[in-house]
């Protein structure tokens, strides 16, 4: 499979892996239950969308040209919608009022993430 330039690849599960074809990363956050809400895959994937387009543009106000750091882009969006989830999982009642929790816990989240996921680990390197 040829790798476009920027490109990054995503698996979502239980396990995430997340991979430029060169570098690879795992994360474990979230929890099964945003498997059951729907549309929470196209919210991961607008999450990956939105931290890629930032670490584009942050790359380009720089000077540096190119593309930024996909990867760890791609890692920081798929770490932050684990961490909404398990803030979900601690406080939403039943599967219906999840959706709206996530929400919620995503507009409260703050700069204060990375320190979230440094007490859960941060994601290992992996080998090819």
């Amino acid at each position: 499979m040829r790798n476009p330039a920027g490109s990054i690849f995503v698996v979502h599960g239980p396990v995430d892996w997340i991979s430029d074809r060169v570098n690879s990363r795992q994360a474990s956050n979230g929890q099964p239950l945003l498997g059951k809400v729907s549309g929470s895959g196209c919210v991961t994937g607008t999450a990956i969308a939105v931290f890629t387009r930032v670490a584009r543009a942050a790359a380009h106000s720089t000077g540096e040209g190119g593309f930024g750091d996909q990867l760890a882009a791609a890692v920081a969006g798929i770490l932050v919608f684990g961490i909404a989830g398990e803030l979900v999982a601690a406080r939403a009642q039943e599967r219906g009022s999840s959706r709206a929790a996530f929400i919620d816990e995503l507009e409260k989240l703050t700069p204060e993430v990375p320190s979230r996921i440094e007490k859960r680990g941060s994601p290992r390197q992996c080998s090819r």
